[in-house]
């Protein structure tokens, strides 16, 4: 007979786990895309807050005697700088932090008219990013003898976490247009562009890291 209890209890407790991990693991999901999408816009607010970054601060225009642009070249070291604070910002911001997510007892059941009632059940999770920081340039036409030039940032967080009973991740990735101007005249032929910066972010952190 105590046999067939531990049986009885350890199958409901297995079909309970199985029954209330789907729904944990979607909202823990969603919670670790929302914490992402916060922290990553509030990271990028306060590296270019008020206008702080310009143009002529990640690109370097040469003209010549004509005053026709030569070529364009871009300060790799102030490109790596911003790449290594944003994804420090981020990774402070999202990691090391214990997070509550609280589910009401009602959604556990198969009635839908239950869900969103009764007390609210917690649940502890860690979270654990990886933060992956890029900047992107394209060129396009404007009008005759007129290109615009972009530079984009691109930021990607995976970010996994850990819980009783779960083990999740969610990805966030979005871009921001951080810099364009307008240059006169043909395309130059000399260019050095933002994708050609060599190595990863882990080479440049130590340089930025008081």
């Amino acid at each position: 007979m105590p046999l067939v209890l531990m049986f009885l209890l350890c199958a409901l407790i297995i079909a309970s786990v199985s029954f209330v991990r789907p729904i944990v693991m979607s909202v823990a999901n969603t919670h670790l895309k929302n914490t992402a999408s916060k922290v990553i816009n509030g990271a990028v607010l306060k590296n270019f807050e008020n206008g702080n970054l310009k143009y002529d601060d990640i690109v370097v225009v040469s003209k010549d005697a004509n005053d026709k642009v030569s070529s364009i070249s871009v300060n790799f070291p102030y490109v790596n700088k911003i790449k290594a604070n944003l994804t420090l910002d981020i990774l402070k911001g999202v990691s090391g932090k214990k997070s509550v997510i609280s589910i009401p007892l009602g959604n556990f059941f198969s009635n839908e008219f239950m869900w969103g009632t009764g007390p609210l059940i917690p649940f502890k999770i860690m979270p654990n990013p990886t933060v992956d920081v890029n900047l992107r340039d394209d060129f396009s036409a404007l009008a005759i003898n007129q290109s615009v030039h972009r530079i984009y940032l691109d930021v990607e967080a995976n970010v996994s976490c850990v819980a009783p009973m779960i083990k999740t991740g969610a990805k966030v990735k979005t871009s921001f247009l951080i810099a364009h101007t307008v240059i006169m005249g043909d395309v130059p032929e000399t260019y050095t562009g933002i994708n050609e910066i060599p190595g990863s972010i882990e080479d440049y952190i130590l340089d930025v890291t008081p």
